[in-house]
């Protein structure tokens, strides 16, 4: 790799100069496999794009390789948009016989990707017949958690707090300022309420509640005391104050750590049993050489 400093060179230039370094070795491990899995996945970034990032998984000496190939935009958040973003990350990378080569296809498990109708699956076996779809469970176990939990009553109660909270103090640096100053009087380290918003649900919900829980009492004095001068904070001191919620806080709390063990346990399980299938299969190949 040459590379010349100088005041004129961008920080761009410099990370394309690193890429092309990089890319090379690991664009030719990837032309020489005989067999490719696609694993995709989207979500919006902070400039409000649907983007889409694309993963080649590969064998290289008898060993699984994960390697990271682009981040497309969505022009559609369609089945069909997904498989145009796909097939325009793998052919920029000079992937052309990707089809050709690929035989799975992992993603999260939302029903645009997975969907019988017409998910991006679906879309793909029409060209890759042989195609195998592979479901994240860990993910597939949040999809089902949140549409579980978040049907409940008291969790859409719950849900509304949790986002007024996070809206007044986000969005008002007075509130969270006064915040600060009132759990330093207090002698207690403050968290700044947590969005619930993101790809996975799960994580932002349990992170919110415990941050809730943990400040309880400084969050519930701050409105207390501005109560008065701010009325839109009543309906949320209400909520706040009810015994009911805080005993439901308390039991999802509970449930969402008894399911972050078992998706925990189970994703460890999967690769544990991969790799010894991977060592299976080659002992057998070791000892005919």
């Amino acid at each position: 790799m040459e590379w010349t400093s100088g005041a004129s060179t961008s920080p761009i230039k410099l990370a394309k100069v690193i890429y092309d370094d990089i890319w090379e070795p690991c664009y030719n491990d990837l032309k020489a496999a005989r067999f490719i899995s696609v694993l995709a996945g989207a979500a919006t970034d902070v400039s409000i794009r649907d983007l889409e990032g694309i993963y080649v998984r590969f064998l290289k000496d008898g060993q699984p390789n994960d390697m990271f190939v682009a981040v497309e935009e969505l022009k559609h958040a369609t089945a069909t948009g997904h498989c145009e973003a796909i097939n325009a990350a793998l052919e920029k990378v000079g992937l052309n016989d990707w089809k050709e080569k690929t035989v799975g296809f992992g993603s999260d498990g939302a029903a645009v990707m997975v969907g019988r109708r017409g998910g991006v699956s679906t879309l793909l076996r029409q060209e890759i017949p042989h195609l195998i779809n592979i479901q994240c469970l860990g993910h597939g176990l949040e999809l089902a958690a949140m549409e579980t939990i978040s049907q409940h009553a008291n969790m859409k109660k719950v849900t509304d707090l949790l986002r007024g909270l996070y809206k007044q103090y986000h969005y008002s640096p007075k509130a969270w300022r006064e915040l600060r100053e009132l759990a330093e009087i207090l002698n207690i380290k403050i968290w700044k309420p947590a969005n619930l918003g993101g790809t996975r649900w799960l994580p932002h919900i349990e992170k919110a509640l415990n941050t809730l829980m943990r400040d309880y009492t400084p969050v519930l004095t701050h409105m207390e005391n501005t109560l008065e001068t701010r009325s839109a904070s009543a309906d949320m001191l209400g909520r706040a104050r009810q015994c009911t919620q805080l005993l439901f806080v308390g039991l999802v709390q509970d449930i969402l750590q008894v399911l972050s063990w078992v998706k925990t346990e189970l994703l460890d399980t999967v690769q544990e049993s991969l790799r010894k299938r991977f060592k299976d299969v080659e002992t057998p190949c070791e000892s005919s050489r």
